[in-house]
């Protein structure tokens, strides 16, 4: 069982969702494929990995616009 993202991952995934709706998961995906290619730090590629998981939760339960 993944960890419960802790309330920063959940106030970066609301507001993602929030400006991009449906678009935010994509975003997370770009994002994290950037901090890949640039080697970034693997506890910030984690964090990311969080997000996105918080990003999908909201938009499973309806946080979404159009």
């Amino acid at each position: 069982m993944a960890a419960q993202p802790n309330d920063a991952t959940w106030k970066a995934a609301t507001w993602l969702v929030i400006e991009h709706g449906n678009g935010a998961p994509l975003l997370v995906e770009e994002m994290l494929s950037v901090l890949e290619r640039m080697h970034a730090d693997e506890d910030v590629i984690a964090s990311w990995r969080e997000i996105g998981e918080a990003v999908r939760e909201l938009l499973k339960t309806g946080g979404a616009k159009p």
